[in-house]
């Protein structure tokens, strides 16, 4: 199951803030579920996304997902939880309406014409 495909499946002909509302949601969403995936990786050892990669492409994954989890917890340890979420944020704030960058990510087109 794609978040991405089901949230635009969600989207509504001609109604530009229920879409706005939708693409972001099912941003911040599938984010969160990234984070999630690694932490559930780093324990497994296995990404089951992706269930016929070679053994060599779960080792990577698995070695970058303990590097990721234990740099979140250093940090919800040293700084708390809102150090966690600004970064959240920070990723993915710029992402979604009404920043103009969105656009890139909703229709793929650069964001200039050169």
């Amino acid at each position: 199951m794609s978040i991405s495909t089901s949230g635009f499946r969600s989207w509504k002909r001609g109604n530009a803030i229920w879409n706005s509302f939708v693409f972001a949601s099912s941003f911040l969403f599938e984010r969160s579920m990234l984070v999630i995936n690694d932490f559930v990786v780093s324990l497994t050892g296995k990404n089951a996304f992706f269930p016929n990669k070679p053994d060599s492409f779960h080792v990577g994954c698995a070695a970058y997902a303990r590097a990721a989890t234990a740099l979140r917890l250093s940090l919800l340890a040293i700084a708390g939880w809102k150090s966690l979420f600004f970064l959240y944020l920070c990723e993915t704030v710029w992402s979604i309406p009404p920043h103009p960058a969105s656009a890139m990510f909703v229709t793929n087109h650069p964001s200039s014409s050169g």
